[in-house]
């Protein structure tokens, strides 16, 4: 009898051990949580001008872009992303350039669509900008508010993006022009 008894002891055990085995296997995993990056980013800039002063003979200025960035996931799909960028805006009008260089903070809400192919992101959020060199713009403001949309692809440690800068605030206190800028930039993680 003892023997039985010790049979089906071990047989319970062995089942309850086998069906919590299955219980873990068939329960949903979790997703990994997000950690925070650091990195460097780079690219160029496609600027215009654009408002009621500007005319049709304005054409576009490349230029260039760079700085760190830092995203702070806050949940799994749903992060900020503040930025610290030198960026070179402007136009040109007649063939004379129209040259607004500038330090850029973007503070972006960075939304995670899910997708496991190329992980891609949508940010949007405020740019606030403090004017380093200006040319052919007579009495610069000094700062510039902004609005950035844009979509970043992550791949491990790397990404690309394409963003749309509308600048808010007039360039200069005497025409009621604002800037309009194409940014494509490549950024690499670090941490």
């Amino acid at each position: 009898m003892e023997k039985l008894t010790g049979m089906i002891g071990c047989c319970c055990l062995l089942l309850l051990g086998s069906t919590s085995a299955m219980a873990d296997e068939s329960a949903p995993t979790a997703l990994p949580v997000p950690i925070p990056r650091l990195g460097v980013e780079a690219g160029f800039t496609l600027g215009n001008l654009t408002g009621p002063g500007v005319s049709d003979v304005f054409g576009s200025r490349l230029g260039v872009e760079g700085g760190f960035y830092l995203n702070l996931p806050l949940e799994t799909f749903f992060g900020f992303q503040p930025e610290i960028l030198y960026v070179q805006k402007g136009g040109k009008l007649n063939g004379d350039l129209y040259q607004l260089d500038y330090l850029e903070v973007p503070l972006l809400l960075d939304f995670s669509l899910g997708m496991p192919v190329f992980n891609p992101d949508i940010l949007i959020g405020p740019c606030v900008d403090d004017i380093l060199a200006t040319e052919g713009v007579p009495d610069a403001n000094h700062f510039d508010i902004g609005l950035m949309a844009g979509l970043q692809l992550n791949f491990s440690g790397f990404f690309v993006s394409g963003r749309y800068e509308l600048g808010l605030t007039n360039v200069s206190t005497d025409q009621n022009i604002q800037t309009d800028t194409w940014i494509f930039m490549a950024g690499l993680s670090y941490i």
